[in-house]
């Protein structure tokens, strides 16, 4: 405000320097820093988001051995009943670049939160009922749906719990997913692997 006041009185006065020089490329350069600043994040989060999903094998297995050892040590020692298990998949977009092959995972496909324009990965996580701790869990390709995946995750449960389901446990062992994981081979799936089952 101090200054329109100041520039009313110069003008109103005949002091206004209407020739006065000023910068003529202030905005452009502004412009020009904010588009080099955006490409440097962008470039950076696409960057550490590709080292952190890939390679999706060797590391991320790798990972998981090492954290089922800890799980399965607080398991014993909390006495957690795994005999109710919860199942959930979902999925998250992300900024990747189209043309940036250095994540396979990140793909185009239905997203939850209504940006299927944008790259996705997708995930899953198995749940003990008894204290909601996270048990497994696995993460694949952005463009699977729910359906098409579910025979892999409860597969690779199976096999890192598979020495703890005992005879006894299996008998009362029932696993809770949703409507979106509804198939025919999934349901052989849960029968032949002689589950008990409660879908949403």
């Amino acid at each position: 405000m101090k200054w329109k006041r100041d520039t009313e009185s110069a003008v109103e006065q005949g002091k206004y320097a209407y020739d006065k020089p000023g910068s003529k490329n202030t905005l452009a350069e502004l412009i020009d820093r904010y588009i080099e600043k955006e490409r440097k994040f962008k470039q950076k989060g696409q960057a550490f988001i590709s080292e952190f999903l890939e390679p999706h094998g060797a590391n991320i297995t790798e990972k998981m051995s090492k954290n089922l050892v800890i799980i399965h040590e607080v398991l014993d020692k909390e006495n957690v009943d795994i005999s109710s298990v919860s199942y959930d998949g979902t999925n998250f977009y992300t900024f990747i670049d189209t043309f940036n092959t250095r994540c396979s995972l990140a793909k185009r496909g239905k997203n939850k939160q209504g940006r299927s324009n944008l790259r996705q990965v997708s995930y899953v996580l198995f749940c003990s009922a008894d204290g909601h701790i996270p048990l497994h869990y696995e993460i694949y390709d952005g463009n699977r749906n729910d359906v098409q995946n579910f025979p892999n995750a409860l597969e690779g449960f199976k096999q890192l719990f598979e020495k703890k389901i005992t005879s006894e446990l299996l008998q009362k062992m029932t696993l809770v997913f949703d409507k979106g994981n509804n198939a025919p081979d999934n349901f052989e799936m849960i029968d032949t692997m002689q589950l008990h089952f409660l879908k949403k």
